[in-house]
């Protein structure tokens, strides 16, 4: 989990809504993120979290940290969220739950990358509009320029 640049985030909202708002905006943010979480609300939270950042996200929960219970567990988020589901012994106590940075991409494109840099693409010039998707999204401006190119002809 890097530790060079992470945010505290807290508690998040109790709400779904405004719960899922807040994930949402914090979804690409390359920093490692750190929020509390109360034992009648882990499940919820992590299963909030499982659309937004997706299963592979690698999270580290940190449960009953300096108590004779203490428990810390490394996984992905969907294996994570499963096994806190199933054992309800990890659903007691206080929670700190740290959400890794998204992973970078392998050099494939989705259809959201692709559509940001056509639109991107029509407004910029080209090596600038690739700057600004490789930065949203994480990946290497050169391949990215190269995508362009590729999705003009």
């Amino acid at each position: 989990m890097p530790t060079d640049r992470f945010a505290f985030e807290g508690f998040l909202p109790a709400k779904a809504g405004p719960r899922d708002e807040r994930l949402r905006r914090l979804k690409l943010s390359d920093q490692t993120l750190v929020f509390y979480e109360a034992p009648h609300r882990i499940v919820d939270t992590l299963n909030a979290m499982l659309p937004i950042f997706g299963g592979e996200r690698e999270v580290v929960m940190a449960r009953e940290l300096t108590k004779s219970f203490e428990t810390i567990r490394r996984a992905p988020l969907g294996e994570l969220a499963q096994w806190v589901s199933e054992d309800t012994n990890q659903q007691r106590g206080e929670h700190v739950l740290m959400v890794g940075p998204p992973p970078k991409a392998t050099g494939s494109f989705d259809a959201s990358v692709d559509t940001l840099l056509i639109r991107l693409g029509a407004e910029l010039p080209p090596r600038k509009a690739a700057a600004l998707v490789a930065d949203i999204h994480g990946l290497k401006a050169r391949e990215v320029y190269e995508r362009l190119l590729e999705l003009k002809d």
